[in-house]
């Protein structure tokens, strides 16, 4: 019971040194308030911001064109603040980017698919040139990022199932050049991969 005791006056003792805000009670009979239902539901101006690995740049997507799909911007960076024009490095028109992520200093990473088939590609853009690559440049195929590889800003473990459309096997990608790695082949019941830090598999 001391040790009750005692807590409850030492929390009461650092509650007194706190600053604190008057509450106040709202006129009686006020009403809060009201919002537009859109500003819920409406495109945010700029969105999804993303640091590059060096510190160096930051990305992040805006509607662009008479579409209004989003697109990749990228900006330099003077230690926190922005320094000059962001600059368009993507141009898809037909629908928006999803989602991207950042490679090292200078590639980006997105998805996409051609002509809404669902078969989506991995695709690289140099941010400072804005050359694409198309990381999975294959008709009917699906791809996705099985492993971004953080510590590694040259590569990237993408699965697709060119080799039979009904499972995915796993290559690692040069994010430059496109040049790709078997690294698992799927037996046939492999469901979805999964790598350990080490990027080693278990015996």
């Amino acid at each position: 019971m001391r040790g009750i005791v005692l807590g409850a006056a030492v929390a009461a003792a650092l509650l007194a040194g706190c600053s604190t805000v008057p509450v106040t009670e709202p006129p009686a009979g006020a009403v809060p308030p009201s919002y537009p239902v859109k500003d819920f539901f409406r495109s945010s101006p700029k969105a999804y911001f993303r640091l590059a690995e060096d510190g160096k740049s930051i990305g992040f997507m805006q509607p662009t064109g008479d579409a209004r799909r989003y697109n990749i911007f990228v900006q330099r960076l003077d230690g926190s603040e922005p320094r000059g024009e962001p600059r368009l490095v993507t141009d898809e028109r037909t629908r928006s980017i999803d989602d991207y992520f950042w490679k090292g200093g200078g590639t980006v990473l997105y998805t996409k698919d051609f002509g809404g088939d669902e078969n989506f590609h991995v695709v690289a853009v140099d941010a400072a040139s804005g050359r694409i690559t198309d990381l999975t440049p294959y008709s009917g195929v699906r791809a996705s990022v099985a492993d971004e590889l953080p510590d590694d800003p040259d590569h990237v473990l993408v699965q697709h199932n060119r080799r039979d459309p009904k499972v995915f096997d796993v290559f690692k990608i040069d994010v430059h050049t496109g040049d790709a790695q078997l690294v698992a082949e799927n037996p046939g019941n492999v469901v979805a991969w999964g790598t350990d830090h080490r990027l080693v598999s278990p015996e």
